[in-house]
C-alpha cells in the first residue's frame, strides 16, 4: 500500500523535458521507494524509466541519476554533492558504476569536463562531421543485431539495426564476425558502420541525408 504521494516537479536539460513522482511505503514488510520518471515527447508525456531508490539500491539519489542519465546539472552546493569533485568545465563529476564512466572526458585543451558536457561535445563534433567523414562509437546495448550507439562514457549518439554480417581474418590467423549497420543519429541522419558487435567499438561513417537532396 502506497504510504505517500509526492507532487510531480520536472526539469529541462539539452535533451528534453523530464518529470518525476516519487512513490512510497512498504512492499513485502520492507520500505521502497520508486521513482517514476516521464519525458515530454512531441506535446505528450511518455514513460522514461522506474528507479528504486530504496536504501540498498545502485544509485546514492535521485539527483545522483537524473545527473547521469539526462544531463541535468545541479546548481546547489549540498552536503550530498560536496563528496563529488568539480570538473574543468564547472560542474559535478557524479561517476557511475564501472571504471569506464569513472574517467572524465576532456576537451582539446585537456580540460577535463564532467559526462554530461564530454556527451555533449561528441553530439557537436558528430553533427559537424560531413557526409564520407568518420568517427568512432561504441554499441554499448541490445544484441548483436541491435542497441544503442553511444560514446566512450556512455552518453547516447543514436540507434544502430544490422543489416549484414560476414566473417573477417586477424593478423594471427584467427577470425571474427563484422556486423554492418545502418545508424541514425539523434538528429535523424543517416550513418553507415560496422563492428565486432554489442559491447564493441563501432565505425562510423555520416551518409548524405536523401531527405535533404
Amino acid at each position: 500500500m502506497v504510504a505517500s504521494f509526492a507532487p510531480l516537479f520536472t526539469w529541462t536539460t539539452g535533451v528534453g523535458e523530464f518529470g518525476m513522482v516519487l512513490l512510497a511505503g512498504e512492499r513485502d514488510g520492507k520500505p521502497y521507494s520508486d521513482a517514476y520518471v516521464s519525458r515530454y515527447v512531441g506535446a505528450k508525456r511518455a514513460a522514461f524509466a522506474v528507479l528504486n531508490l530504496s536504501p540498498d539500491s545502485a544509485y546514492d539519489s535521485f539527483d545522483h541519476w537524473r545527473y547521469r542519465v539526462t544531463g541535468w546539472r545541479p546548481t546547489g552546493d549540498t552536503p550530498a554533492q560536496q563528496k563529488y569533485p568539480v570538473a574543468g568545465c564547472g560542474h559535478l563529476h557524479v561517476p557511475d558504476t564501472g571504471a569506464v564512466r569513472s574517467v572524465l572526458p576532456t576537451d582539446d585543451d585537456g580540460r577535463t569536463l564532467c559526462l554530461p558536457c564530454g556527451d555533449d561535445r561528441a553530439r557537436a563534433a558528430m553533427s559537424a562531421l560531413k557526409p564520407g567523414e568518420r568517427m568512432n562509437a561504441y554499441l554499448a546495448t541490445g544484441d548483436d543485431a541491435r542497441g544503442l550507439v553511444t560514446t566512450g562514457h556512455g552518453g547516447l549518439l543514436g540507434f544502430a539495426t544490422r543489416f549484414t554480417s560476414a566473417p573477417m581474418a586477424t593478423p594471427t590467423g584467427g577470425t571474427y564476425t563484422r556486423h554492418y549497420y545502418q545508424v541514425r543519429d539523434l538528429a535523424g541522419q543517416p550513418w553507415a558502420a560496422f563492428g565486432a558487435g554489442a559491447g564493441m567499438a563501432l565505425t562510423l561513417m555520416r551518409l548524405k541525408d536523401k531527405s535533404a537532396a
